[in-house]
């Protein structure tokens, strides 16, 4: 079956300062998780990612459009699915997005220390 997340777009840009917060979540994500992220777009209007399609990571792109409204991402339990979750937490935190649900809590802990990494960093700077 797999984890599926949903969420709401607000249509407000993602600033610089949240963008910089995103990249360092999948740098982390990288290195410390070891969790290989294909990165198809990272710009202040459109996030898509998924797992590393050439190692079988992958299912649905992850994509925050602010052009559209309702959203959805069904990772499979693939690893990337903990980048999807704390980039959510992230940009709800920051009102990007609203009305975020999830399918099931696992990995939550994961995502949580994931997030929190990437916001430890920004306070360093």
């Amino acid at each position: 079956m797999g984890y599926t997340r949903y969420w709401e777009n607000s249509k407000n840009l993602i600033d610089d300062k949240t963008l910089e917060t995103i990249k360092n979540i999948i740098d982390i994500a990288k290195k410390d998780y070891d969790i290989d992220i294909d990165i198809k777009s990272l710009t202040n209007e459109l996030v898509m990612l998924n797992g590393d399609e050439n190692k079988g990571l992958d299912h649905e792109d992850f994509v925050i459009d602010l052009k559209s409204g309702f959203n959805f991402c069904k990772t499979n339990e693939k690893p990337y699915d903990i980048v999807v979750n704390a980039i959510l937490k992230l940009l709800e935190s920051t009102n990007k997005i609203r009305d975020v649900e999830k399918d099931d809590d696992n990995e939550e802990e994961k995502a949580e220390e994931l997030l929190n990494k990437a916001l430890s960093i920004e306070k360093e700077s």
